[in-house]
C-alpha cells in the first residue's frame, strides 16, 4: 500500500475512532466494562497506526506523516 493511502486511512479511522469515542461518552454511562473495551481499542489502534507508518523501502518506523522522504533511507514516499 502506499504511503499516501496509508496516511488518508489513518486519518480517517482517527476520526471514526473519535467519533465512536465521543458518542460512547456521551450516550452511556460509564461503567467498568466500557472503560476497558474503550482501553483495548485505543491500545489496537495505536499499533495499527505503529504497523501503518512504516517506509515501503526500508521498513523502518516513521513518526510523522508530515515526511515526504523517509528520515532513514532517503526514498521518496510521495511518488512510490
Amino acid at each position: 500500500m502506499k504511503f499516501q493511502t496509508r496516511k488518508k486511512v489513518i486519518g480517517i479511522s482517527s476520526i471514526i475512532m473519535g467519533i465512536y469515542f465521543f458518542l460512547n461518552i456521551l450516550f452511556t454511562p460509564f461503567i467498568e466494562a466500557q472503560i476497558i473495551i474503550l482501553g483495548i481499542l485505543l491500545v489496537l489502534y495505536c499499533v495499527f497506526i505503529i504497523i501503518m507508518l512504516r517506509c515501503p523501502y526500508c521498513n523502518k518506523h516513521i513518526r510523522s506523516t508530515k515526511y515526504n522522504h523517509c528520515p532513514y533511507c532517503g526514498k521518496d514516499l510521495v511518488d512510490e
